[in-house]
Protein backbone atom coordinates (compact mmCIF):
# COMPACT_ATOMS: atom_id res chain seq x y z
CA UNK A 1 0.00 0.00 0.00
CA UNK A 2 1.54 3.01 -0.87
CA UNK A 3 -0.68 6.38 -0.36
CA UNK A 4 0.06 9.69 -2.07
CA UNK A 5 -1.63 12.76 -0.22
CA UNK A 6 -0.79 15.43 1.84
CA UNK A 7 -0.60 14.08 5.37
CA UNK A 8 -3.32 16.69 6.56
CA UNK A 9 -5.80 14.86 4.31
CA UNK A 10 -4.63 11.51 5.33
CA UNK A 11 -7.38 9.55 7.65
CA UNK A 12 -6.43 7.80 10.53
CA UNK A 13 -8.15 4.19 9.20
CA UNK A 14 -5.55 5.58 5.94
CA UNK A 15 -2.50 5.92 8.02
CA UNK A 16 -3.38 2.86 10.28
CA UNK A 17 -4.19 1.01 6.93
CA UNK A 18 -0.35 1.76 5.48
CA UNK A 19 1.05 0.78 9.29
CA UNK A 20 -0.46 -2.53 9.06
CA UNK A 21 1.06 -3.30 5.78
CA UNK A 22 3.82 -2.02 6.12
CA UNK A 23 5.41 -2.81 10.21
CA UNK A 24 2.88 -5.57 11.55
CA UNK A 25 3.41 -7.59 8.15
CA UNK A 26 7.20 -7.28 8.62
CA UNK A 27 6.64 -8.31 12.50
CA UNK A 28 4.22 -11.09 11.85
CA UNK A 29 6.60 -12.74 9.21
CA UNK A 30 9.55 -12.50 11.08
CA UNK A 31 7.89 -14.31 14.11
CA UNK A 32 6.46 -17.33 12.10
CA UNK A 33 10.18 -17.37 10.39
CA UNK A 34 11.99 -17.44 13.78
CA UNK A 35 9.76 -20.47 15.07
CA UNK A 36 11.39 -22.37 12.80
CA UNK A 37 15.03 -20.66 12.90
CA UNK A 38 15.98 -20.66 16.24
CA UNK A 39 15.80 -24.48 16.72
CA UNK A 40 18.44 -24.35 14.38
CA UNK A 41 20.32 -21.90 16.09
CA UNK A 42 20.74 -20.25 12.56
CA UNK A 43 19.11 -18.61 9.15
CA UNK A 44 18.90 -14.77 8.17
CA UNK A 45 15.91 -12.81 7.39
CA UNK A 46 16.76 -10.05 5.01
CA UNK A 47 14.60 -6.94 5.39
CA UNK A 48 14.06 -4.56 2.27
CA UNK A 49 13.07 -0.69 3.52
CA UNK A 50 13.22 2.27 1.86
CA UNK A 51 14.70 5.99 1.23
CA UNK A 52 12.20 7.27 2.41
CA UNK A 53 13.46 5.75 5.83
CA UNK A 54 16.68 8.38 5.65
CA UNK A 55 14.50 11.28 4.16
CA UNK A 56 11.17 11.88 3.83
CA UNK A 57 9.23 12.24 0.94
CA UNK A 58 6.47 15.03 0.04
CA UNK A 59 2.97 13.34 0.24
CA UNK A 60 3.68 9.86 1.83
CA UNK A 61 4.07 10.54 5.02
CA UNK A 62 2.58 7.24 6.28
CA UNK A 63 4.55 5.44 4.02
CA UNK A 64 7.90 6.94 5.27
CA UNK A 65 6.93 6.94 8.87
CA UNK A 66 6.05 2.71 8.49
CA UNK A 67 9.81 2.54 6.66
CA UNK A 68 11.58 3.39 9.87
CA UNK A 69 11.23 0.44 11.79
CA UNK A 70 11.92 -1.55 8.30
CA UNK A 71 15.23 -0.46 8.51
CA UNK A 72 15.61 -0.74 12.26
CA UNK A 73 15.43 -4.11 12.65
CA UNK A 74 17.38 -4.97 9.96
CA UNK A 75 20.84 -4.72 12.07
CA UNK A 76 22.38 -8.30 12.62
CA UNK A 77 21.20 -10.16 14.89
CA UNK A 78 21.61 -14.32 16.09
CA UNK A 79 18.64 -16.06 16.11
CA UNK A 80 19.05 -16.50 19.71
CA UNK A 81 19.11 -12.69 20.69
CA UNK A 82 16.28 -12.08 18.43
CA UNK A 83 14.50 -14.66 19.78
CA UNK A 84 15.33 -13.10 23.16
CA UNK A 85 13.59 -10.71 21.97
CA UNK A 86 10.08 -12.25 21.31
CA UNK A 87 9.97 -13.96 24.77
Amino acid sequence: IHLKKPALDVTDEEYLGVIDTHVLSVFALSREVLRRMVPRHRGSIILISSMSAFMGMEKVVAYTTAKVPCWASSAPSSPTTVAKAFA
